[in-house]
């Protein structure tokens, strides 16, 4: 087993990678996809969460008994002081959801792949879970552009929304895709040779290439399971 955190800059197109890297390794190999974003939809409305929130943010943040994203949202989103202690609840929920998912999997364990897909993959310290990380990025221009068509935002709202997000990974990286195939071939080489490196996916709009790296990554993992015996 292998476990995989993809995260990534705001309107980089990290849940489309997510989503391709999925369906690229779907029938060769076991793949569990974790959308921990949706893991949060999920805490949101349990009956202890619903508890705290009202007791820290007040009751009217409630619709029909259950926590109203808007009005949670409005309270919330307004200070850093708010942002994060809505994080230290909901938080330690979905992080455990995570670590539950990859204990229950450990067991027949050989060509199964775990994508855990988050925005906040290292202030959530979900990386410390993580075999290997993809970190999506894109220009900023592009991800403006992006917020806008697909989120419908203004302008304002998207360039704002730039800085909201995880801070980006430190470390020796790697960079794909390249110019040429030669180069993403090595560097995919030694993106799976190496335990707990870091690639760098730019993402500014080339899908051919991305396309490219993903059947990359499935040649790849296939020798590894195969040759490395990627079970454990």
């Amino acid at each position: 087993m292998i476990v995989i955190g993809i995260s990534g800059q705001t309107g980089a197109g990290k849940t489309t990678f997510a989503n391709s890297f999925k369906e690229t390794f779907d029938g060769l190999f076991s793949v569990i996809y974790i959308d921990v974003d949706s893991l949060g939809h999920k805490v949101l409305n349990d009956s202890e969460t619903i508890g705290q929130l009202t007791k820290a943010f007040g009751e009217d943040i409630l619709t029909d008994s259950k926590i109203d994203r808007k009005k949670l949202g409005a309270k919330v989103f307004v200070s850093q002081e708010t942002t994060e202690l809505l994080n230290s609840i909901m938080h330690p929920r979905m992080v455990k959801i995570v670590e539950d998912i990859i204990k229950t999997n450990k067991e027949n364990t050989r060509g199964k792949i775990i994508i855990i897909d988050a925005a906040l993959l290292y202030k959530m310290n979900l990386a410390r879970l993580c075999d290997k990380i993809i970190y999506v990025e894109a220009d900023p221009e592009v991800r403006v552009k992006r917020l806008i068509s697909t989120r419908g935002m203004t302008e304002k709202r998207a360039r704002e929304r730039l800085f909201a997000q995880d801070k980006e990974p430190l470390g020796k990286k790697i960079i794909l895709p390249t110019k040429d195939l030669f180069t993403n071939i090595k560097n995919t080489m030694s993106f799976f040779k190496k335990k707990h490196n870091l690639l760098i996916i730019e993402n500014n709009g080339s899908k051919e290439k991305i396309k490219q790296i993903l059947l990359l990554f499935r040649f790849f993992f296939a020798l590894l399971i195969k040759y490395l015996k990627l079970n454990s």
